[in-house]
């Protein structure tokens, strides 16, 4: 659908930008670097109703990160695309991966995997303990939002395909009204929800977004997209609007007993040999320490930080100011 746009550079700079990439450090930094100087096109060989999924699927993603859900689900529904592993996918890397991942979750579905409703805070261990658990349990990853944290939507096409079971969601979506209708309508009553010390989650998603050198105001950004985060998922607790079951990030990290017991909160008992002879899959580990996230702000922005805290997170999470 999609193809490079080579001849919107000349010839002198297909060579100079193949060299140009060649002298960069690390594949990802060099792919990125030809993409955005070569650019993109829309295939000329297709006709104009092989594109008729594709308006849809792009509309969907545009209406999420406009924070229009109503809209967004209507398009993902009418795009035919079902769950993908997340993120803002090209449309055909969508589909191929969603068919793929649903035919891994008809063959979860007939070995008896459950369906795993998880909302994790990004940057606390999520990758680590959604592959734990599929290696359990056999079951695929996907996720069933689209958006942008902390505001992440669920559409109910793809919660419709989660819920006879199969599947596990390695998802960032929040208690919002929109997201706690569609759990209800699908009979979804317990989420469980991961959380870590949101200071240090917000300081690790900050260094990932730029590369390693987050300014402090954009510490704080990302930090105040967290608290509102975690208090809506209180809020809806506090309200019984859904039944929450905390996951302590650190207790996923800390060690094969505390894995044991968050594996074992989140099976039952269905999967108690496998649980007991797992190990934490290792993805997305930094290997910063737990409290390194202090030595990259101000005292001044430290002592904010701690004073936006819900009182519910600093006793959950037993942090310290």
């Amino acid at each position: 659908m999609l193809e490079f746009d080579f001849q919107s550079i000349d010839q002198t700079q297909r060579a100079e930008f193949a060299k140009m990439a060649r002298g960069l450090s690390g594949n990802r930094a060099s792919v990125e670097f030809l993409v955005k100087q070569i650019g993109v096109r829309v295939t000329k060989t297709r006709n104009d109703s092989y594109f008729t999924d594709t308006v849809n699927y792009l509309c969907a993603h545009l209406f999420a990160h406009a924070n229009m859900p109503n809209e967004a689900a209507q398009a993902i529904a009418a795009s035919k695309v079902l769950p993908y592993s997340g993120g803002d996918a090209l449309f055909h890397d969508a589909v191929a991966e969603s068919i793929t991942l649903a035919h891994a979750q008809d063959e979860a579905i007939r070995r008896g995997a459950p369906a795993i409703v998880l909302a994790s805070m990004p940057r606390a261990a999520s990758a680590a303990l959604t592959q734990t658990l599929a290696q359990i349990t056999g079951a695929p990853i996907f996720r069933v939002s689209i958006g942008e944290f902390p505001n992440y939507w669920l559409m109910p096409a793809w919660l419709k395909r989660l819920t006879p079971g199969g599947a596990i969601l390695h998802d960032h979506f929040g208690a919002s009204r929109f997201n706690l209708l569609e759990l209800h309508s699908h009979g979804i009553k317990v989420v469980f929800v991961l959380v870590r010390d949101p200071r240090a989650a917000a300081m690790s998603y900050a260094k990932w977004e730029c590369s390693g050198s987050p300014t402090e105001g954009i510490v704080e950004e990302v930090y105040l997209k967290y608290v509102s985060w975690l208090r809506d998922w209180l809020e809806a607790e506090r309200a019984e609007k859904i039944t929450v079951r905390w996951i302590r990030s650190h207790d996923v990290t800390h060690g094969p007993a505390s894995l044991k017991s968050v594996l074992t909160t989140v099976l039952g008992l269905n999967f108690v040999d496998r649980i007991s002879n797992a190990s934490l899959a290792v993805a997305n580990f930094t290997g910063e320490r737990s409290e390194a996230w202090r030595e990259s702000v101000s005292p001044q922005l430290r002592d904010k930080m701690w004073s936006l805290l819900p009182p519910e997170v600093v006793d959950l999470l037993q942090l310290r100011q």
